[in-house]
């Protein structure tokens, strides 16, 4: 079972790769904080929004708004968002 998740999340990183491109000339994508790069302070903050809902206590719209990257883009953090983030990871 653990070789499946492990061989599941290579693939989906896989497929995700093409995604990590800049979006505009000062933006790029899964550059969360706006700092210019994907490091881990982008992957936390995403994080702190996994799952939440508009409705929900903490959910901040300007985080979901630049981490929900994957499809489909619904306004809910979910792993493939967070996969992809990891992904452009510099």
């Amino acid at each position: 079972m653990r070789n499946l998740i492990l061989i599941l999340l290579v693939a989906t990183l896989t497929l995700a790769m093409p995604l990590c491109t800049r979006v505009a000339s000062a933006e790029v994508r899964g550059d969360i904080n706006g700092d210019g790069k994907v490091t881990i302070l982008d992957v936390t903050l995403a994080a702190s929004q996994y799952m939440l809902e508009p409705s929900d206590p903490g959910y901040n719209s300007t985080i979901v708004g630049k981490a929900d990257l994957a499809e489909p883009q619904n306004g809910i953090i979910d792993i493939l968002d967070l996969v992809t983030i990891i992904s452009c990871y510099t």
